[in-house]
């Protein structure tokens, strides 16, 4: 339906008329002072829309499951072929994107529990165990080649997996596949 000028004035001022009323029937002190009730009704309008346009809580962060999908796609992949984004660190916890084509080194974290989610592909998880040739890479980080003992298990999409701190853990994907997760640290003191 088309307006001309005249029909969208009547319009308005019927649309303008309806909310009015109908907010001066849910707010008696509106019906106070017709002059008032301009400023009041703007007022009112504000505050109710002003936290659509709100920032987020201070430390709130939200990424979608697209945006982690473009992440690990863009990762460029080290010596293990593996991608990591450190997407943010809050101090006692923090979180990591992984996209893993290879095998990672063998670890283990002094005062830092890990909790996976494997977000898309399949992964082999090798747990527990001795570390070969252990190094300490960085304060109360140890790596090394591989794991002697431990037990392995399979992780496939939506599985998650709790890793307590100290526990050497290795991740390893057929040659030819690819698997993202994401990696909660904990610290435990």
């Amino acid at each position: 339906m088309l307006f001309d000028g005249k029909d969208l004035t009547q319009w308005t001022q019927t649309a303008r008329g309806v909310f009015f009323s109908a907010a001066r029937d849910c707010f008696p002190a509106a019906r106070l002072a017709p002059r008032r009730n301009n400023r009041l009704m703007k007022l009112l309008l504000l505050a109710v829309a002003l936290p659509m346009f709100a920032a987020d809580p201070a430390g709130f962060q939200m990424w979608t499951s697209s945006e982690l999908q473009t992440r690990a796609n863009a990762l460029k992949l080290n010596e293990y072929q593996q991608g990591v984004d450190r997407m943010e660190n809050w101090g006692n916890h923090a979180v990591i994107l992984e996209r893993l084509e290879g095998a990672t080194p063998a670890e283990a974290h002094e005062t830092m529990a890990d909790l996976f989610v494997v977000t898309s592909g399949e992964t082999m998880l090798t747990v527990g165990g001795i570390i070969v040739d252990p190094v300490n890479t960085t304060a109360g980080e140890i790596r090394g080649k591989s794991i002697n003992g431990g037990v392995t298990k399979k992780l496939a999409a939506g599985d998650i997996v709790h890793i307590p701190a100290r526990m050497p853990h290795r991740l390893s994907v057929e040659a030819g596949k690819v698997c993202t997760y994401l990696v909660f640290k904990v610290r435990m003191e």
